[in-house]
């Protein structure tokens, strides 16, 4: 039964068969457009491997030519590479920023994710005023962190965010330029700082790609488990002290359980190493669409965090309240049988 006392500051309306089309659709051309131009680069780098081999081979008069249309070619192949770089570490223009988040089908995902936001502690501070929002779990696949700054209405209720990306997406085209349309920051400490610098609020998720790997079915741990890696993730709590921001905890029911994975050897090690996800996952059908869960994509917001004496007392009060929310809200999720685990 529904608390009192739980005010929910955001809902949507049912998920329609359009949106269900939506959602599939941009799904897909995500996926094709992310991982399809990186197949097809390094299958052009083994071309011109064995090209030049095979000119190594030859004798004659026409080795020296085709070996400088061989450097050409390279040189015109390094140039798109540079250019490309280039463009997509720059920040896109505000122009087209308001346009990416006020794109329709973006209500689509919050329909079908039936998305919700509830507020579990006092006033979260004004919309203008900086603040660090932390998302948590990251999920197989940060559909809440994203979702969080994508759009007016989530706006409405903590301000404009720049989510805080893994600099290896970058390299991913389809996903590189959705995180330019939503403002995303790299997540190294100069750009993060460079962003709070200026003025602007950031959304986190503190765990990391290491934390996709710490849930159900890996082996220690149980299916009424869910983990948040927070012992060892102090930064955002750093940030908070050195800029005098407040921290706001949210935790996201269902987030999860959008997508499922597959294990095997090395993935956990090899996507730290390169701080990306290189494990296989799925949704719906088997296809990169994310599943949608009883309950909905709920974001249960906590009472803010402000700098404290120090890092360490302001980051167990934070653990405490992000274990509070967890408690108090999960019997009306339906997860009465679920522990949050803080790692």
């Amino acid at each position: 039964m529904p608390n009192p006392n739980h005010k929910f500051l955001l809902s949507y309306a049912p998920c329609t068969s359009y949106d269900t089309f939506i959602v599939i659709t941009t799904s897909l051309l995500l996926a094709v457009s992310s991982s399809l131009p990186p197949i097809l680069t390094i299958r052009y780098l083994i071309k011109l491997v064995k090209e030049r081999k095979r000119i190594e081979e030859e004798e004659g008069e026409e080795k020296e030519g085709r070996l400088k249309e061989w450097r050409i070619k390279c040189a015109k192949f390094g140039g798109a590479l540079l250019a490309y770089t280039l463009f997509i570490r720059s920040r896109a223009s505000s122009r087209y920023r308001s346009f990416f988040r006020s794109l329709p089908l973006w209500q689509s995902y919050y329909r079908y994710l039936s998305l919700s936001v509830v507020q579990l502690g006092p006033s979260l501070p004004s919309p203008s005023e900086q603040k660090i929002l932390t998302i948590i779990p990251h999920g197989l696949m940060p559909y809440s962190l994203a979702l969080s700054a994508l759009n007016s209405d989530m706006e409405r209720i903590w301000g404009k965010m720049r989510v805080v990306a893994a600099g290896a997406t970058r390299i991913l085209p389809g996903l590189a330029q959705f995180i330019r349309g939503i403002d995303g920051v790299n997540a190294d400490r100069v750009c993060v700082d460079k962003a709070l610098t200026q003025g602007n609020s950031i959304a986190v998720s503190p765990g990391g790609i290491s934390e996709m790997f710490l849930s159900y079915p890996k082996p220690g741990i149980s299916v009424n488990q869910e983990i948040a890696q927070l012992s060892n993730r102090k930064g955002f709590i750093r940030l908070s002290h050195k800029y005098g921001i407040p921290v706001i905890p949210c935790y996201v029911f269902g987030s999860s359980k959008l997508m499922k994975r597959m294990d095997f050897y090395g993935a956990e090690w090899l996507s730290r190493i390169f701080r990306a996800s290189l494990t296989v996952i799925w949704g719906r059908w088997g296809l990169p669409v994310p599943f949608r869960v009883v309950g909905g994509l709920v974001y249960v917001v906590g009472r803010v965090i402000y700098p404290g004496r120090n890092v360490e007392e302001t980051h167990a009060e934070f653990c405490e309240e992000l274990k509070r929310i967890f408690e108090e809200y999960k019997g009306e999720y339906g997860w009465e049988r679920k522990e949050l685990v803080i790692v």
